[in-house]
């Protein structure tokens, strides 16, 4: 599961002063992580409802294959 909160893109900090660049670059990489974890759990619940549906239905399962 993703972060649940969503994290500004403003680069302050709670009393409104500027972050350093070290800081600035902590929360750049925190925000990408954020938007692909919930990508990614946003995929894995589709291929298990997908899954489930196949089961239901009696049809072979699905792979899922990654691509590098």
């Amino acid at each position: 599961m993703g972060l649940s909160t969503v994290i500004n893109t403003r680069n302050v900090d709670s009393t409104g002063r500027s972050l350093s660049p070290f800081m600035k670059k902590s929360f750049e990489r925190l925000r990408t992580y954020d938007v692909q974890s919930k990508t990614n759990a946003n995929a894995h619940a589709e291929t298990c409802k997908t899954q489930e549906q196949y089961e239901i239905l009696k049809l072979p399962a699905i792979h899922e294959e990654k691509i590098s």
